[in-house]
This record gives C-alpha cells, sequence and structure tokens, in this order.
C-alpha cells in the first residue's frame, strides 16, 4: 500500500474493529475462542491469529512456539485448552512482540495487505458478475468490514442473497445493514434512529460516500510510453498508394492506441505534443523511465534489393530491445514483441507470420567499449533506462493489400485496439465485466459434457476462461443464474462457471425423502429460511436428539444444506439446517 496514511479501502471502518489502538486491540466477543487481536480481530477460532503471525513473522522463535491443532470447529467463546491450540496469553505476547519488533506502521500496512487478499478480493471476486464491489466507496467499506466480519464468502453470499431486492444503490446499501442488524441488534449496523449516538453506527459512517469515486489500491497503475514513429505529414509515402505516408498512420493508430489503453486504466503517453514535433531518436527513448513498457508505432518497407518482391513480402515484425549481452533478446521485450507481431497477423491477415527481430548496432553507442548496442535509436534510449521495448512494424506499406488496409480508418481502429488488449494482457490488466446478474438460485443438479468440449470460466461474468471440461464429463452444480446478456450460467461445486445452456446436458438430483436426528457440537441446530448462516432467520431451534423428516438438499457454494420438514398439531415448518449437523436416526 503505498499510501497507507493517507487513504486507502478500510480507512473509514477501521474504528470499527479496533477503535483507536489499531493493532494493538485485544478483545473478545462472540465465538473466538478467548481473544481477538489487532486491527482487523483476528480471531483465535480457525487458528486465524496463529496463522497469520506464522505467516509474516514466522523467523521468529516465539511465534514458531504457537500451534494450532485443527482439531475441528466449535462455536464457544473461551479457550478449548491445549489440545486444539496455543492459549490466549501466548498468542497475545506474541503478538505484542510482533509489533514492537517491525513497528506499528509497518505491521499495520501487513494486516492490511493480508485482509486485502484474503478477504476483501475474494469477496469480490465472489460477486464479479453479480455485484460491483467498487460502483462506490461506500460499497467498498462495506465489503471490506463485512468480508472481515461474516468472512469472505459467507459475506458474498449474504449480499447475493440480497440481489433479488436491488432496487438503487442506497436501498441496496440499507438492505445489507438491515439484515446485519436484524441478526445482531448491533448499533455498529444501526440506523440513525437506533443509535444512541450516530457515530456509533458503520451505517451511517458510511452512507455519505455513496457518492463518492472508489479508490484503486493493490499495485501501480501501470504506465505505457507510445511513441508515433516519425514526425510530420509527409513522412514515408507508399510506393503502391500515394494517399498513404506512415508519418499520419503512426499519428493515428498511436492516438487511438492510447484511447484504448486509457480504457484499461493504464496511463499512456506520447513522446510527442503534436502531429510535427521532432523529437531526438534516444531522447524518445529515454522518455520512457519508469514506464512498464515502451511501444514505437510504424510501418514498414523494403529496401531496394528486395522491390521485385514487395508484393510476396507481407509479415508484421517487432524490433525488441538487446539486452546487455550482444545479440540476444531482453527476455520482456522478447515476449510482448512476437505478442503483439501475432496480434497484427490476425487482424491484416498477413501473407507470413509475424516475427521478431534483433537489430544491433556495428558501433558502441554508449561508449562503454562494447559493441552491444541496440541499432535503432529509440530503443537504445529505453535501454539505457531500463524499460523493455519493441519497434511494432503493423507490416508493409510496399505491399499494395497491406497499404490499402492500412489507408481504411476500421482497419487502423482494429490495430490500435488488438495491439492495447495485447499489452492490456501481458501487463495483467483487465477491463471490469458489463454483465450483470439479473437472476440468482440455489440448485442441485448435475451436468453432464455431450459437446466436444464446453468452456470453464472462474468468474460469474463468464468472460475469463481457465480451462476446458471434455465430452463425457460430469460435474455437480450448486447455483444457477442469468445475466444481463442473456446467458445462463451454473455454478459448479468447485467453484468454477459454465455456459448452462451449450454442450451440456442437465438433470436434477433427486433424494429420497428420509428421517433425520440433529447432532449439532453446540447442542442446538438453527432451521433456517434460506440456506445460509449469515442473512437468514432462524425458523425453529432443534435440540440434539430432535427428528425431522428431510425433503430435498441444496448446496450454497460448497455447504450442504438439507431441506426439513417439522409438522405436528402447532407447527408447520419448512426450513434449511445444516448437513453436517444432521444424521440418520
Amino acid at each position: 500500500m503505498a499510501d497507507y496514511l493517507s487513504d486507502y479501502i478500510g480507512k473509514y471502518v477501521k474504528r470499527f474493529e479496533s477503535g483507536d489502538s489499531g493493532c494493538l486491540t485485544f478483545g473478545q466477543c462472540g465465538n473466538d475462542w478467548g481473544i481477538s487481536c489487532g486491527t482487523n480481530q483476528r480471531i483465535l477460532r480457525y487458528g486465524i491469529a496463529i496463522n497469520f503471525l506464522k505467516k509474516y513473522f514466522g523467523e521468529y522463535e516465539i511465534v514458531q512456539k504457537l500451534y494450532f491443532n485443527n482439531l475441528g470447529d466449535r462455536e464457544v467463546s473461551y479457550w478449548l485448552g491445549e489440545q486444539y491450540c496455543s492459549s490466549p496469553d501466548e498468542v497475545k505476547a506474541a503478538w505484542i512482540f510482533c509489533v514492537y519488533a517491525v513497528g506499528k506502521e509497518e505491521f499495520e500496512r501487513i494486516e492490511h495487505e493480508d485482509i486485502l487478499e484474503n478477504y476483501y478480493n475474494v469477496t469480490k471476486k465472489e460477486l464479479d458478475g453479480f455485484f460491483d464491489v467498487e460502483k462506490n466507496r461506500a460499497f467498498q467499506e462495506m465489503c471490506f468490514a463485512g468480508s472481515i466480519f461474516n468472512g469472505a464468502v459467507a459475506y458474498a453470499n449474504r449480499i447475493k442473497n440480497l440481489l433479488v431486492s436491488y432496487q438503487n444503490d442506497e436501498q441496496f446499501f440499507d438492505l445489507i445493514y438491515d439484515s446485519l442488524y436484524k441478526e445482531y441488534k448491533w448499533e455498529r449496523w444501526a440506523k440513525a434512529e437506533n443509535c444512541s449516538y450516530i457515530g456509533n453506527s458503520e451505517r451511517e459512517t458510511l452512507r455519505n460516500l455513496l457518492n463518492s469515486k472508489a479508490i484503486k489500491e493493490g499495485g501501480k497503475m501501470k504506465k505505457v510510453m507510445i511513441d508515433p514513429g516519425h514526425f510530420g505529414s509527409y513522412y514515408n509515402q507508399s510506393p503502391c498508394d500515394s494517399r498513404y505516408y506512415e508519418s499520419n498512420f503512426t499519428w493515428d493508430v498511436s492516438n487511438r492506441l492510447k484511447k484504448y489503453l486509457e480504457s484499461y486504466g493504464i496511463q499512456a503517453d506520447l513522446t510527442r505534443n503534436n502531429k510535427d514535433q521532432d523529437v531526438g531518436l534516444v531522447d524518445r527513448g529515454k522518455m520512457s523511465e519508469g514506464y512498464d513498457l515502451f511501444i514505437s508505432m510504424h510501418s514498414n518497407a523494403v529496401g531496394e534489393s528486395s522491390v521485385n518482391q514487395k508484393e510476396e513480402i507481407d509479415y508484421p515484425v517487432s524490433y525488441c530491445l538487446v539486452n546487455d549481452q550482444r545479440f540476444q533478446f531482453d527476455e520482456v521485450s522478447r515476449e510482448i514483441g512476437q505478442r503483439l507481431a501475432t496480434g497484427v497477423k490476425e487482424v491484416l491477415n498477413t501473407k507470413q507470420d509475424g516475427i521478431i527481430y534483433l537489430w544491433t548496432a556495428d558501433w558502441d553507442r554508449d561508449g562503454d567499449g562494447q559493441l552491444n548496442d541496440n541499432y535503432l535509436g529509440v530503443l537504445h534510449g529505453a535501454r539505457l533506462v531500463g524499460t523493455p521495448a519493441v519497434v511494432l512494424e503493423h507490416s508493409f506499406h510496399t505491399n499494395s493489400a497491406t497499404t490499402a488496409k492500412l489507408l481504411q480508418e476500421s482497419y487502423v481502429d482494429a490495430l490500435a485496439k488488438k495491439d492495447a488488449d495485447v499489452i492490456a494482457d501481458f501487463l495483467g490488466v483487465y477491463q471490469a465485466s458489463t454483465v450483470t446478474m439479473t437472476s440468482f438460485s440455489l440448485c442441485d443438479k448435475t451436468v453432464r459434457v455431450i459437446a466436444d468440449s464446453i468452456a470453464m470460466y472462474n468468474d460469474a461474468a463468464m468472460s475469463n476462461k481457465i480451462g476446458e471440461l471434455k465430452v463425457g464429463s460430469a460435474r455437480r452444480a450448486v447455483q444457477a443464474f442469468g445475466l444481463s446478456d442473456n446467458r445462463k450460467g451454473l455454478r459448479l461445486e468447485d467453484g468454477n462457471y459454465i455456459n448452462a445452456i451449450k454442450g451440456v446436458d442437465v438433470f436434477k438430483n433427486n433424494m429420497k425423502e428420509s428421517v433425520k436426528r440433529a447432532e449439532s457440537p453446540d447442542g442446538v441446530l438453527n432451521v433456517r429460511d434460506f440456506p445460509n448462516s449469515y442473512g437468514s432467520a432462524v425458523l425453529r431451534v432443534l435440540a440434539n436428539g430432535n427428528l425431522v423428516r428431510v425433503i430435498g438438499e441444496c448446496y450454497n457454494n460448497a455447504d450442504h444444506w438439507y431441506l426439513v420438514k417439522i409438522e405436528n398439531s402447532t407447527e408447520n415448518i419448512t426450513g434449511f439446517a445444516a448437513a453436517r449437523y444432521l444424521k440418520n436416526a
């Protein structure tokens, strides 16, 4: 987190977890096994506090002595004993030691980065395609706090369960906090009229942020320096069509590339302020200092010796940066260069494939006594400031077919977009999907692939393909949903997503009715109106030994629930109970 003390996700909700004590906050509430620690109140239960210390501060002997035996979960507010884990006093002592060993500011930075990675970002990923966590600052803060309190997946499920009632941002904001207040009755989630002091309410603290822009965190913005090759309006005329000048093309395609990169959230700058400005070649490359990539935009031409073959020569080429070993590519430049050249081939359908090329100077450019410099001045300049660099030739304007395409706005725009897509993918920057969820339900179905293969995705918008399922493959589906582009999807038991329409047979898993007995480690089992431990109402409390009729089952993510029926002279209740606590009678 580059600027932790000025602004960061979680800034406005931090005090509701730790007050003014920050990373030296210790408390006990709920079922935390006797202690909660730090700015984000990591609990002893599940080994959360212990595992955090071991992950980041495992070099200290006091931390190495801590242990968590993972003997099974219990919902209790007291330490279960040394057979389970280190004592609250031992964990607190190790925690305090680590805070002072690295300093409070550094410790809180580590806490924050860990929450972003393992809670907030997990919630955001779970909701991808369903709900835009980063639509405004209030939603960011709300989800940061909720992912800590409920757990990342459980909080995402709380939001999914309420989405069917979404009307507008503020109404939905209140709906989420209403679900928390109804369940816990804490002022933290109350409306103003239910607070003894409005400052006690996280809800009211965040309400004014509903109209504030979300902030970006978790990494520096990527930066690309674009060099429109040459300058002016009449440089390098095509022998195939007198209307074509390379300098016009490079200025046009570079400005379009800038626009497309910016749509990805990438900072894109030009080496020239206007079309007619002439900047030295080495200076252009050096302008990329501190950038992630330098790219110089061009079209190519055959030499005098090949003029008779100009109609046959038709391929994109990336001239790539030379590293400190003569006749070797800089590896980053080589990889992005090949991807860019291949992309140009796809757009222009050139006769030959795109290639990469190393062009070294036969003299010592930088005066270090070594003949290991780039022939092209812009690449030499980029090398001097340590920036990966490529000169991209969008095939040859000495080929009549390619020249005709380079004169068409549609092709120029397509080239710019393709270049941007390749660069963004290489830099690991992806545009947020505009597809939203329009329907959502739980299910228990089997999916069998009948096509040769179907795509599998790791996001609900089904935009990020991670693999394929082959013909004959069978998977269990636990959620069904519809998207705003009319696609239907299924979430599989492993957390991945597939299209529910194309190439699959889907059939319901029907279970026979049975009678089961409640058997919970706490002696009681809640029957709820929705299969989720958070955000659902308790319809009935079963004591251990109580019998219920099981009439169905479903999955909420990977959590298994039974649909139970309780029917007698005074009751007629149908609800959901956690399957792991119902045993055969």
